[in-house]
């Protein structure tokens, strides 16, 4: 079973989908995404209004999970492919490195 909803906080609208799991979930959980979807579960029998009042709590968290996944869309959008300039991979930053060799460009 699954519903959305959405909460105002200040002069942001956070929208999120509710999904209800089985009753041997005891908390409830929030997950942001890179698209910056919102994801909460939830035990089942969990009311509507518990579930925007736990939004609403955190709200603050949410936003901040969002400002950072905007944020590296946008250094993701920059790119040129230099010599020094970093990527990251798997949780880990990495610098790239051009090497010439015999009149080719090698990475």
């Amino acid at each position: 079973m699954t519903g959305t909803g959405a909460v105002l906080f200040g002069t942001t609208t956070i929208w999120y989908t509710v999904s209800f799991s089985p009753p041997r979930r005891k908390k409830a959980a929030i997950a942001v995404y890179p698209d910056t979807s919102v994801a909460v579960t939830v035990p089942t029998g969990t009311t509507q209004d518990s579930v925007r009042e736990l939004v609403q709590k955190k709200a603050p968290w949410i936003l901040e999970q969002i400002g950072g996944f905007e944020h590296l869309a946008m250094l993701d959008a920059t790119k040129r492919y230099v010599s020094g300039e970093t990527f990251l991979y798997l949780g880990r930053q990495y610098r790239l490195k051009i090497a010439v060799r015999g009149g080719r460009n090698c990475l």
